[in-house]
């Protein structure tokens, strides 16, 4: 149905204004493919962490999702980014498959 949500816990608190987290949704292409086509690499939304320290994220994928393979969350500029270099990845986490 291509929607979804994420739940984190201990995310440290962002200033929107300097910078946002953005959560993205990975195909078996894994990490490292460059964005062509059909992206490996599909952001599921941008969202801030407060000091409570629970953030549920709605999926928002703005373009249609594949087989996904894992999840990423990444620092980015306020407003997120349509493509990113994964340099400031947060945390990586697989699919449950269960």
């Amino acid at each position: 149905r291509q929607t979804g949500y994420m739940r984190f816990q201990g995310l440290p608190p962002n200033d929107p204004g300097q910078q946002q987290y953005q959560l993205w949704i990975v195909d078996e292409r894994g990490l490292a493919d460059p964005v062509t086509g059909q992206s490996a690499r599909i952001s599921g939304g941008v969202f801030n962490a407060d000091s409570l320290g629970v953030v549920i994220v709605p999926i928002d994928a703005k373009l249609k999702v594949g087989s996904v393979k894992l999840f990423a969350v990444t620092i980015e500029k306020p407003g997120g980014t349509w493509v990113s270099d994964m340099t400031r990845r947060v945390v990586v986490g697989p699919v449950n498959e269960g």
